[in-house]
């Protein structure tokens, strides 16, 4: 079925949930794209964050049944899905003194099951005909299963805010028709390239308020897209993975002080570093995080003095830094996304810089050209990696050999 989907172009291109090779940071970096652009075209955007009450739960079992057959699902793999989705009960259970008191099984019309590996799919071919909605008006859209972010551009406020009326009606009315149910008090909204007003926007007679910042994807976003109210966030996660090594790392061995690390700190720092990680404007803020991730690396190696340089700590533990982090990513997302821009592609002569990325210019927020500069820097033999496996291996090797503090220091 999902070899079908794809082969066919029937999920929307906007949809990055549970595709191949795509995850939230292609969603985010979307975003991102779509802010940059505009600015460079100094046109103003309206960012509408949706939020569904119980999407999962609210599908209707015939009304899925009808779109999956309209996309092309039919004969026996439409008998399958049909079967798979009929009778099913549930009960509820409530524990007590005399024991477990169960109430009677009534039929599931509803839904599709949660945990399965089905039920995801199932709810992206659901929600796909929000694209002919969204088609219809001057809008752009980025969804991630059900997290939805509707993207307005216009030349004044007044003209995103009349876009944004009509869109929202419509989407409204759209979820309405698939039982579907918005959190009115959930959902709000963001200017970019302007400064925040209050759009008096409403849906369904309910006022939408104006967000200072916007938690999407696991990112928190802030109008001007500096990134610092989410670095923040990142600091404070830091902290409290330091107290748990802390506990952990006079008792346990350093192979599981090491787990104990990249489960409570690495993992904190790689999320979305690629977007956040390489903004001039962040550098007082990354240095305080970076001096976190020092401190567990001290910790990880029993060393209490805070004056001892982490020079050599890194590549000892096999520990890219932060910097290292956001080069890592980068490097990765540049020869995943912009390698068709590379030299031999533009030209057949043999000259120096034909394994080079081009871009035609590079401004503040924009994370191709940045990624661009960073490729550039690597050794000849890494940007030829024969395949994508021995590039990352390589790239991972070389970061941590290098051990860039911060990335000045490895551009330079």
């Amino acid at each position: 079925m999902l070899g079908f989907l794809n082969k066919n172009s029937v999920l929307a291109a906007d949809q990055f949930g549970y595709k191949k090779g795509i995850s939230c940071i292609d969603a985010i970096i979307k975003l991102n794209d779509i802010v940059v652009q505009c600015k460079r075209k100094k046109l103003i955007v309206l960012s509408i964050f949706l939020d569904l009450s119980k999407a999962f739960d609210c599908v209707s079992h015939s009304t899925l049944l009808d779109i999956v057959e309209r996309q092309g699902i039919r004969g026996v793999a439409y008998d399958l899905l049909k079967s798979y989705l009929s009778d099913r009960v549930q009960a509820v259970a409530v524990p007590s003194k005399s024991g477990e008191q169960l109430s009677d099984f009534k039929p599931i019309k509803s839904g599709v099951p949660q945990g399965s590996v089905y039920g995801p799919y199932l709810f992206i071919m659901y929600i796909n005909c929000l694209y002919s909605v969204i088609n219809g008006h001057d809008c752009k859209c980025v969804l991630y299963v059900d997290d939805t972010n509707l993207i307005i551009e216009g030349e004044s406020i007044e003209c995103v805010r009349r876009k944004a009326v009509l869109i929202t009606k419509a989407i409204y009315d759209l979820f309405a028709s698939l039982n579907l149910a918005l959190n009115l008090d959930k959902t709000n909204y963001m200017i970019f390239n302007n400064e925040q007003v209050d759009l008096d926007l409403c849906i369904n007679n309910v006022k939408i308020s104006p967000a200072s910042s916007c938690r999407f994807l696991g990112l928190t976003i802030a109008p001007n897209l500096s990134w610092k109210p989410h670095i923040s966030n990142v600091i404070r996660k830091v902290y409290k993975g330091i107290f748990v090594l802390k506990q952990t790392s006079s008792s346990l061995g350093k192979r599981y002080n090491l787990l104990v690390y990249n489960a409570f700190i690495q993992s904190h720092l790689s999320y979305g570093v690629l977007v956040w990680g390489g903004e001039a404007g962040n550098l007082t803020l990354l240095s305080v995080l970076f001096r976190k991730q020092k401190r567990a690396i001290r910790l990880l190696n029993r060393i209490n003095d805070p004056k001892v340089s982490c020079r050599g700590l890194f590549k000892k533990d096999g520990i890219m830094t932060l910097a290292g982090l956001f080069i890592y990513y980068a490097s990765i997302f540049a020869k995943n996304h912009l390698s068709l821009r590379m030299g031999s592609s533009i030209h057949d002569y043999n000259t120096r810089n034909k394994n080079k990325i081009f871009v035609k210019r590079y401004t503040s927020g924009d994370i191709a050209g940045k990624s661009t500069q960073i490729f550039n820097k690597l050794p000849t033999n890494i940007r030829q990696a024969c395949s994508s496996t021995a590039f990352k291996k390589q790239l991972k090797n070389y970061v941590i050999e290098r051990e860039p503090y911060t990335l000045a220091e490895f551009i330079e």
